[in-house]
């Protein structure tokens, strides 16, 4: 069973990185995005019978070469940048054959000690990627430099979810992104406004030892502790968007599920950030359905809660007094969710780890988790 001792510690955890979820959002790549291509040209041909089916085929594929080339010639404007030296890129898939096996962050590692710590990934012909390993580049991108770097390019599947890029992740600098960004630090997520709620903290940490506990017996001693700690998070959050009294077990169900489906569907939505073409494909399509029942539900689910009567140090309190629209205020509402959600509850999980003394290092805690 877990000391108390490591969960007070994981509360602290919590109320530190809540205070930096306004980050952005990487565009890298999911890994699967060549096999969901290869796999639906399969599909297509292996569906195709007869010597005419076939010359349809093979026509219908010269003409996609042949106007990915003509694309690609057209957004040479792109290529004709001086971006910064990276491993050399392949026709079509650019980067990608290199991004596959190791974890992600470690091939990026990788790649770094050859290439350098500020260096060019191209995700298929015409998306640049510029990654950087090196903390004083960092800073200049993020801080010194920030308005140079701050504009965002947002694929179609998420403008479904951002309302137009109305939200803080999304939205390039300007005075929405900047008073949104304001409030969250100065106001719901400041440290004075989550040290308020320290009693309603110590409740939570309660109930996530119990519900361990419990979940330990019944299992021989094995846990998953990110699922406490992701629906440990979202209650905390709840109640820095509504308010302190917020208490809904159901909401926060619902809300956690649809943050996994959002996190499913935005995997499909790398396949056209890679291959523009990608998108004429019926499995995109129907991404794109789900999607518009996933922002459906997403606004079922938050929009009774907007009849509330929030406190005045509550972020709902600040978007309903911006006379943003609903639909603004529902995505907005529902990315604090999901930005919060899996970053923190991941890394407080982390924390949990680290302790074990199976672990002679935060790699092998990392393995282990």
């Amino acid at each position: 069973m877990l000391h108390p001792h490591v969960l007070s510690q994981a509360t602290k955890w919590i109320a530190v990185l809540l205070e930096y979820i306004s980050i952005y959002i990487n565009y890298l790549p999911s890994v699967f995005a060549i096999n969901s291509l290869l796999h639906s040209i399969v599909t297509i041909s292996t569906e195709m019978e007869g010597s005419f089916l076939w010359l349809i085929g093979s026509t219908v594929a010269i003409v996609l070469v042949i106007t990915t080339i003509v694309r690609m010639s057209s957004s040479s404007s792109s290529s004709k940048k001086k971006w910064p030296s990276g491993p050399k890129r392949l026709p079509i898939i650019g980067n990608l054959h290199l991004l596959g096996g190791d974890l992600l962050h470690v091939t990026l590692a990788k790649l770094a000690k050859v290439h350098g710590s500020v260096m060019t990934i191209w995700i298929g012909s015409w998306r640049p990627i510029i990654v950087i390993s090196d903390i004083n580049s960092a800073w200049e991108v993020l801080v010194s430099k920030s308005a140079e770097f701050g504009q965002r390019d947002t694929p179609e599947i998420f403008k479904i979810f951002t309302v137009g890029q109305n939200n803080i992740a999304m939205s390039d600098i300007g005075p929405f992104w900047h008073n949104v960004r304001k409030v969250l630090q100065n106001g719901a997520l400041s440290p004075l406004n989550v040290a308020a709620q320290t009693q309603f903290r110590e409740e939570d940490m309660k109930r996530l030892i119990h519900e361990m506990s419990r979940e330990a017996l019944n299992k021989n001693g094995a846990i998953k502790p990110l699922d406490h700690m992701k629906k440990n998070t979202a209650r905390l959050l709840g109640r820095l968007i509504f308010g302190p009294t917020f208490d809904n077990d159901n909401f926060v169900e619902s809300m956690l599920y649809e943050i996994e489906d959002v996190l499913r569907l935005s995997g499909y939505a790398r396949l056209t950030e890679a291959f523009y073409y990608a998108k004429y494909l019926p499995s995109q399509k129907k991404v794109a359905r789900e999607a518009y029942l996933a922002k459906y539900r997403i606004e079922e689910l938050v929009r009774p809660l907007l009849s509330s009567n929030p406190p005045t140090n509550s972020y709902l309190y600040f978007l309903q007094s911006q006379n943003y629209s609903k639909e603004i205020i529902i995505f907005c509402t529902f990315e604090l969710f999901f930005l919060g959600v899996d970053s923190t509850s991941s890394t407080a999980t982390w924390a949990l780890v680290i302790p074990d003394p199976r672990t002679s290092s935060p790699g092998e805690a990392l393995r282990r988790y």
